[in-house]
This record gives C-alpha cells, sequence and structure tokens, in this order.
C-alpha cells in the first residue's frame, strides 16, 4: 500500500515518506510517531508543502502517530498538468484514511489543517 520514494527534494518533516494512489495520482505524506493518529495538512499557496507543519509534526510525534501529507501538486506528491480542485484535495485526504487505518488500526483521527 504504501513504499519509500527515491526523491530529489529535501525531506520537508521527519519520518518515513509513504506514497498512496488517489485517481490515478500519486499523492504522498510523511509519518512519524507512536500513538493515536493525527492528520496534519498544510495551506495552499504557491510554495506549500508538508514543511508548513513541521513545529506541529515534530511537537505532536512524541505522543502520536504523526500523517503531514503533501496536497496533489505540491511537496513530494505528483504534479501533473491537471486540475487541483477542492474536490481532488479531499479526495486526497480520504485515500490517506486506509493508510492510517493499516498503520494504526481502526478508530477516530485527529487533524488540523492550516488556511
Amino acid at each position: 500500500m504504501s513504499v519509500l520514494l527515491p526523491t530529489s527534494l529535501p525531506a520537508a518533516v521527519s519520518g518515513e515518506l509513504l506514497s498512496f494512489s488517489c485517481h490515478g495520482r500519486r499523492v504522498c505524506a510523511y509519518v512519524a510517531g507512536e500513538g493515536p493518529p493525527m492528520v496534519l495538512v498544510h495551506s495552499i499557496n504557491a510554495t506549500a508543502s508538508a514543511a508548513e507543519v513541521r513545529p506541529l509534526h515534530e511537537y505532536f510525534r512524541h505522543s502520536h502517530t504523526v500523517f503531514s501529507i503533501d496536497l496533489p501538486g505540491f511537496g513530494q506528491s505528483d504534479r501533473s498538468d491537471a486540475p487541483y480542485t477542492a474536490r481532488v484535495m479531499t479526495d486526497a485526504l480520504l485515500a490517506l484514511l486506509p493508510v492510517i487505518e493499516a498503520r494504526c488500526g481502526p478508530g477516530p483521527v485527529d487533524g488540523l489543517a492550516l488556511s
């Protein structure tokens, strides 16, 4: 379900880089820590990536399993020439949930999004 990816970009945060598919696009997320799952979501702007949530990622990885996503078109995720709608972004978050469940088991997931 997930793989470690080679990349030319530096790691945005600590942890393992995971990859999963959403509507044929590769979406990436960093995961670190142990405990209840938490998803951190960066804002949407010209230079956005999981790096925006680095302080929160590094803090909460000591008490949670933190998943910091690079939304489609940002960071380590695919940057194809395709529309990037709100639906594409929410579908990527929904596609992350089975990855979280496989790693952490069923149950609630805490979340925080910027902007």
